[in-house]
Formats: C-alpha cells, sequence, structure tokens
C-alpha cells in the first residue's frame, strides 16, 4: 500500500516541484549553445559528445549480461557557464592553493576534480531502457579551450570567450573548455560509481581500478550484443550520454545540468560499430530523447532536498558563497507513456522510467496504487547491471501485483549496502497492462538510505496545472490553470 502524505509533506512536495519547475527554466536543454538564466557559481556541463571508441568483442559477459559483449567509450567537451572558475585539481601536481570570493576557507584538495560517467539507452517497440553504463573517467588538468558554443555568466550577460583562470590548468575558466577523447575516456584504471557521493561530490583523490580483467569492455560501457544487432533490434534507436560530477559545481548547486546526450547509429555484426549523429542535446540527460521521440511521454521531477554541513569559519561567509554549509536537490526523474492495447479485457499499457540525476539516498522500490481493484498482466522491470567490479548486487527487483487494492510495488532485494539501489547516474524501467485508465493513481520512490518514501507526481485527470502555458517564457499573458 502506498503510503499518503501529511500536510506538511504534501506543502514540501508542492515548494519542491515549485523550484523543479524553475530549475528546468534556467537549464532548459538546447542543441544551438543558446542559454536562458545564467548560473551563479561555478557550474560544469558538456556542450558536446564526439566520438565514440568500439573496442574488440569479449567472449564472455560479465555476470547480469547475456551471450557476448562490446565495450565503448564517448569523448565530451566540458565547459564552465557559470560565474567563477570551476577547481579542477591535477591529482598528482597540484590545486588551486589560494582562498578567493567564492572559495574563502581554504585551498583546494584532491577531491576537487572531476569524474566523467558514461551511459548507453535504446527506445525499442515504445519501450526506454539503459543498456550500458560505465565507470568513472577521474579529471585531470584542464587545457582551458575557447569555444564559441560556451556561454558563460558575465555579471549577467552571456559571454563566448574563455578567460584563464587564477590557478591555470587546476581550475576550469569562464566560458573554458576541456575536451577529453573517446580513447582517454576509454583509459584504465578507471574508477567505481560506489566511490562517488554524487550530490556532494565527494570522492577519492585516486581511481578505484575495476576487476583488472583483459576482457575489452571491463570498466567501460558494457553492452551485450543481442541488444544492439540491427537484425535483433528492427526500429529501435540509441542515445549516449555524458554526465560530469565536480565538487566545486556541486556545492554551488549547479549539479542538475551536468548531463547531455547524443543520438547514435551501430553498425552491423561482427564489430557493431557505434557512431554518434545529429546534434548533442546539451544539460539535459538522455531519458528526454524518449519525450523528444513521443510528445505523449509525460516527465516529471522526484526531488529531495538534502543539506550537507562543512567546517566552520571563523568569519561571517559573504553571501553568495556555499561554505562552510550548503544543500543540495537531489533529483529523480520519472517518464510514463500510457498507451491502448487494442484489447477488451486490458485496454491499457503503462510504461515508465525512473532515472537518478544525482541522489546519493538512491531508491530501492517504485509503487503505484489505483484508486480501487484493478486487473494486472505482463507486469515487467528491466535494470542496467553493474559490474567490472563494482560491489553492487545486480539481482532483478521483485515484483508484488496485489489485484484487489490495486496495487503493484517493485522492490530490490536486502544486499544491505550493495543492494541493487536505483543508484546515480542510472535509469530503470517498469511496465505492465491493466484494465484500468490512467485516472486518479498514485505513484511512490521509496529511498534507500533513509526510510522515507517521495510521491512521484504524475498529473491525473481532474488534477489542476498551474502554469502549464508558457511559463518558461515569463509571458504572463499565456498563463492559465487548466486540467488535463
Amino acid at each position: 500500500m502506498i503510503r499518503h502524505s501529511t500536510p506538511k509533506t504534501l506543502l514540501m512536495i508542492v515548494l519542491l516541484c515549485v523550484a523543479a519547475v524553475a530549475t528546468m527554466a534556467v537549464y532548459a536543454g538546447s542543441e544551438d549553445g543558446e542559454r536562458g538564466v545564467l548560473s551563479v557559481g561555478p557550474d560544469v556541463t558538456i556542450i558536446d559528445l564526439l566520438g565514440v571508441n568500439t573496442y574488440s568483442p569479449a567472449s564472455a559477459c560479465p555476470p547480469g549480461y547475456v551471450g557476448d559483449c562490446r565495450g565503448y567509450s564517448i569523448g565530451t567537451n566540458s565547459c564552465n557557464v557559470g560565474s567563477v572558475p570551476l577547481d579542477w585539481c591535477d591529482e598528482t601536481s597540484g590545486c588551486r592553493t589560494t582562498t578567493d570570493a567564492f572559495h574563502p576557507l581554504a585551498p583546494a584538495t584532491v577531491s576537487d576534480h572531476s569524474v566523467i560517467a558514461q551511459n548507453l539507452y535504446r527506445l525499442k517497440d515504445g519501450r526506454f531502457e539503459q543498456i550500458g553504463l560505465s565507470f568513472l573517467k577521474h579529471g585531470f588538468l584542464s587545457t582551458n579551450s575557447n569555444d564559441s558554443d560556451c556561454a558563460w555568466n558575465d555579471n549577467g550577460s552571456p559571454n563566448t570567450t574563455c578567460v584563464g583562470p587564477p590557478a591555470g590548468s587546476d581550475q576550469l575558466g569562464l566560458g573554458c573548455t576541456d575536451f577529453y577523447d573517446a580513447g582517454l575516456n576509454g583509459f584504465r584504471d578507471l574508477g567505481r560509481r560506489s566511490d562517488v557521493q554524487v550530490a556532494g561530490a565527494d570522492h577519492p583523490p585516486q581511481a578505484a581500478g575495476g576487476s583488472e580483467s583483459n576482457d575489452a569492455y571491463d570498466q567501460r560501457i558494457v553492452v551485450a550484443a543481442s541488444d544492439l544487432d540491427p537484425a535483433q533490434n528492427a526500429g529501435a534507436t540509441y542515445w549516449m550520454e555524458g554526465h560530469y560530477v565536480v565538487r566545486d559545481d556541486a556545492r554551488a548547486g549547479n549539479g542538475l545540468n551536468n548531463a547531455s546526450y547524443r543520438q547514435a547509429t551501430v553498425g552491423a555484426l561482427p564489430d557493431l560499430v557505434i557512431d554518434m549523429t545529429g546534434p548533442t542535446v546539451r544539460e539535459m540527460p538522455a531519458i528526454f530523447a524518449w519525450q523528444a521521440m513521443d510528445p505523449e511521454v509525460e516527465i516529471v521531477q522526484v526531488d529531495r532536498l538534502t543539506r550537507f554541513v562543512g567546517e566552520e569559519a571563523d568569519a561571517p561567509i559573504a553571501p553568495g558563497t556555499f561554505y562552510p554549509d550548503y544543500s543540495v536537490v537531489e533529483r529523480f526523474h520519472a517518464a510514463r507513456r500510457v498507451t491502448t492495447t487494442g484489447r477488451g479485457d486490458l485496454p491499457y499499457h503503462y510504461e515508465y522510467a525512473l532515472y537518478n540525476m544525482n541522489s546519493d539516498t538512491s531508491a530501492d522500490g517504485f509503487s503505484i496504487e489505483f484508486p480501487g481493484s484493478a486487473i494486472f498482466s505482463a507486469v515487467g522491470f528491466n535494470d542496467v547491471d553493474h559490474h567490472s567490479g563494482e560491489p553492487y548486487d545486480t539481482s532483478d527487483w521483485t515484483i508484488t501485483v496485489d489485484q484487489p487494492s490495486g496495487t503493484i510495488t517493485w522492490s530490490a532485494a536486502d544486499a544491505g549496502a550493495n543492494s541493487n539501489a536505483l543508484r546515480w547516474g542510472t535509469l530503470f524501467t517498469f511496465w505492465f497492462d491493466s484494465d484500468t485508465p490512467p485516472t486518479t493513481m498514485a505513484h511512490a520512490l521509496d529511498l534507500f538510505k533513509i526510510d522515507e518514501f517521495i510521491n512521484v507526481p504524475f498529473l491525473t485527470a481532474g488534477d489542476p496545472v498551474i502554469f502549464s502555458d508558457g511559463f518558461e517564457t515569463g509571458d504572463t499573458d499565456q498563463w492559465s490553470l487548466s486540467s488535463p
């Protein structure tokens, strides 16, 4: 049974939803480098995904993958679109050694460097799934290159010229880029995702290696060949995604625009070479590709505000700085598509995808409750399995169906700290058929590291839609109060 919120909790959900809408207005993704409201503080994002390395086939797959596998890596071009330089330490030879207005307490440490996640997704027969994920590339140095598409905040106005930072290559300057090609992002050893506290962006100074096997897929984006073979995936479309995590960026509250995606094509067996096509969609995770392909897909934000307590300062910290204490929005994106089946007994088909953008808290359950009894059939689940020495369990979530109460629940098996929770940078997929339309329904995410749940605010018939028209534009003449 889904737990229902108290009035106080409902108020918090409303406030977080408003914050989510505002954030999306700030970080609306684009294909041409144009942005809306400019960021305060350091803010790294990806302005382009460039190049794919396809590694030689492996004779086997890691646990959880079927058949033979392939390994891939992608190139990423990062950009500081904020208002101050971003710490970008070289782990082995130095960091920023001074303080400044935005970093008033202490010099940078080796934890103030970037890590880069790489993911692969597929849309096939109306189902959006993550089919591959990598370990993390630990960044080092910054080239501080110039790119006219890297627009940064120049006292509230966009500027496209790189400004070299005070700490040189140990920072990413305003409007400056740093390109890691696919070979560099696939160069091993790479680091485990489990070592990174993504919302606060705390991670070790050295990359923790994987299984050290000689398989081409080890630590890279691992994909089963059967998920890519064009002969077995007619009509499927694919997207690759890059995602940066940097402590400076996360502490400034700018970690929600760090992922960008780009469509990909897959060649024939035996090589299954992947190439990217079309423009990079900036500052949006790949789950939005599903909506771009099918406008009937609904996507909502599910947010939790997390407070981090840092060092105590001897003197008051100036407004606009984010030390010693700071708060971060941990965000999930939830997507839904409801179609008709043409069957009289079970006329509705439901597809869901849940993506964890940056929540270290993670989720280990998803529940759906209809207002009364309901019939369910063909209930399913798909996850993406961690690999190459990552400690997480790979067991599928169990499915519990209670038709008299109209409830379906998916739950991770209890494997302690290493349970197969929906971790940051991963997407799980859920589906079922039903006799009941999407009228009044309740959805909930059960959080993993704390005993809480969050309502997933999909709209249902009769729910008010505030400012449903033109909210992002700021044109009040377009604002309305309506129902779906």
